[in-house]
């Protein structure tokens, strides 16, 4: 109950008033915060840019994953002996020009 009494009077000496610094952006919270705004926005700019940049680098990988696979593949029927060098050659030259084409 004393805590309560004499809250009005230290606001009526001032020491609560708004323009002692202890007031809306006032003291170390006030400053805290001029500081960690810019810093949190920043940080938010950062990530969003990080995120767009790794969705598009994601889909122009996997665009070149395919023709990888494709020319793996046909190299490792080379090497089974299922095909000859004749015809490695050309589906290897077909898939050098579908690359080029796109």
């Amino acid at each position: 109950m004393t805590t309560l009494a004499l809250s009005p009077s230290l606001a009526l000496a001032g020491w609560m008033h708004p323009a002692s610094g202890y007031g809306h952006m006032g003291g170390v919270a006030g400053w805290g915060m001029m500081l960690i705004m810019p810093i949190l926005w920043i940080g938010l700019l950062f990530l969003l840019i990080w995120a767009i940049r790794s969705v598009f680098e994601r889909r122009s990988t996997s665009d070149e994953k395919p023709k990888q696979q494709a020319r793996d593949l046909v190299r490792e029927r080379y090497a089974r002996g299922e095909i000859s060098a004749e015809e490695l050659h050309e589906r290897l030259d077909i898939l050098d020009r579908s690359q080029a084409s796109d």
